[in-house]
């Protein structure tokens, strides 16, 4: 192929710019693989989904991997929306917990455990459990739906949007700049 008295001049800048986004891609499988290995929830005390006569004096979370203490919360609500954890939990290696100020009437219903942890690769995990008390006052009818029937944060493009926008801005620049000198070689 002739192009401006040149051989192959477009055949190089595509193999050119091939040869960017693949190694674009590469970068990215090399990054977001040991990435979107975060830490997972391995057991709950008490047990999620579980059913309890009483409201317990503690709610503590075990992961596959070591948890960071800076960063990673954990929110317990009873039934009626009231959070009654201490807001202040208790970080030891792959086991976070938080203790419960249980009120001199508890409720009976659905607790819900909401939680974020920062993984040990530094990303945040965050998600929600729930147990039920089968004990207690009636909790008052529910006025708006808490803020754990939220849709789960941990989603691929919501934890990697950062990856896939770097590699896309690679991309273009690594074009614009083929086309750019394509342009030049054909004014020069």
């Amino acid at each position: 192929m002739r192009i401006d008295g040149r051989t192959g001049a477009v055949p190089r800048a595509l193999a050119a710019a091939g040869a960017v986004v693949v190694a674009a891609l590469g970068w990215l499988l090399l990054v977001v693989a040991p990435a979107s290995a975060h830490d997972h929830l391995l057991s709950m005390t008490p047990a999620a989904g579980a059913r309890v006569g009483e409201v317990p004096a503690e709610v503590s979370l075990t992961f596959d991997a070591a948890v960071g203490s800076l960063g990673s919360s954990i929110a317990v609500t009873d039934p009626s929306g009231t959070r009654i954890d201490a807001r202040v939990p208790e970080v030891t290696d792959r086991t976070i917990g938080v203790s419960l100020s249980v009120p001199s009437t508890p409720l009976k219903g659905t607790y819900t455990v909401d939680y974020r942890i920062v993984s040990a690769d530094g990303h945040v995990v965050s998600d929600h459990e729930a147990f039920e008390v089968t004990t207690g006052a009636a909790a008052p009818p529910a006025t708006a739906a808490p803020a754990a029937a939220a849709a789960k944060t941990s989603s691929f493009l919501g934890v990697h949007a950062g990856h896939v926008v770097l590699v896309g801005a690679v991309a273009a620049l690594a074009l614009a700049y083929l086309g750019f000198d394509l342009l030049r070689r054909r004014a020069g």
